[in-house]
């Protein structure tokens, strides 16, 4: 990836602008971050949303459940959360104002101050989320659906990226066909250049 530098120890791309993090916190399938890092570049640049920060976790079934149960308040786990950043939940508003509070106090002349969370639409810089993978889910889902884990992955992230972007497909039967529609759309663009180094 030309224009691209290697931020270290956070597993942060950052282009341009944009900020891409992705992060595996699970050891039961092997999972190769790179490829998701230009997957997410792709996916930003070709819906226009670039520059941005965005985020994508690959987590066991166990913690997508504690997740699942904790956010959605259902008791099992799933393929694939997204936790757009425009609805930030009360604790991380609470965050959000401490953090505030301590930059306020701050010397003025500190260059390593906070300077407070980036609203969403302020500035050029455009905070779309997080996407959170189970990898699990997603080794199981490929095996029964005969594809391999790195397409149920793409697979997953495109749908966890179109929630941030505000699509939701459990809101109406014409908002889910636009998503399918929409996911259709995105797929082959953001995995040709994928396909062609295969």
């Amino acid at each position: 990836m030309s224009g691209t530098r290697r931020k270290r120890g956070n597993g942060s791309r950052v282009r341009g602008e944009g900020r891409i993090r992705v992060a595996n916190r699970q050891r039961r399938v092997r999972i190769a971050t790179r490829p998701y890092h230009e997957l997410l570049d792709r996916l930003v640049t070709s819906t226009g949303r670039s520059p941005a920060e965005v985020g994508l976790t690959f987590v066991s079934d166990r913690r997508m459940h504690r997740l699942n149960r904790e956010y959605r308040g259902i008791d099992r786990s799933t393929d694939v959360l997204a936790f757009p950043a425009a609805n930030v939940s009360a604790c991380h508003r609470q965050r959000q104002a401490q953090v505030r509070e301590r930059s306020a106090s701050s010397p003025p002349d500190n260059p390593h101050r906070s300077t407070g969370p980036i609203d969403v639409r302020n500035g050029p810089l455009l905070v779309l989320g997080d996407i959170v993978i189970s990898a699990e889910t997603a080794k199981r889902q490929a095996r029964s659906s005969g594809h391999t884990v790195r397409a149920e992955c793409t697979r997953l992230l495109i749908h966890g990226y179109l929630h941030l972007l505000g699509y939701d497909h459990e809101r109406s039967r014409p908002q889910a066909r636009r998503m399918r529609r929409m996911e259709r759309q995105l797929y082959p663009r953001v995995t040709r250049h994928h396909r062609a180094r295969a």
